[in-house]
């Protein structure tokens, strides 16, 4: 049996040789580095820079602050008919006299 120089198979745990392509138990590929829990190392994967803020899509602060804006500007506009046509009609019904 062959020195296993402190190398065992990852699937089944039996002790490998140094030279061993695949486990004499299971049959797994020892030159196969084992599966960590999904992850890769970042030196072997190219990773894109993130995008400049004027390459990044979707909402921002600004889209908020527009959409707040844009509400107050038609809650004014409401008020402001409100006041000048709402109010005074209605002080009409009500036999207000304005003379």
């Amino acid at each position: 049996m062959a020195e296993s120089g402190g190398r065992y198979c990852p699937l089944c745990g039996r002790a490998a040789g140094l030279m061993d392509r695949f486990c004499a138990s299971c049959g797994y590929n020892l030159s196969v580095p084992p599966v960590r829990e999904g992850r890769v190392e970042t030196d072997q994967v190219r990773v894109p820079p993130p995008p400049s803020d004027s390459q990044r899509s979707g909402p921002g602060v600004w889209s908020r602050v527009k959409v707040l804006f844009g509400g107050c500007i038609v809650l004014a506009i409401f008020i402001l008919i409100f006041l000048f046509v709402v109010v005074p009609f209605l002080s009409g019904l009500l036999g207000g006299s304005g003379q």
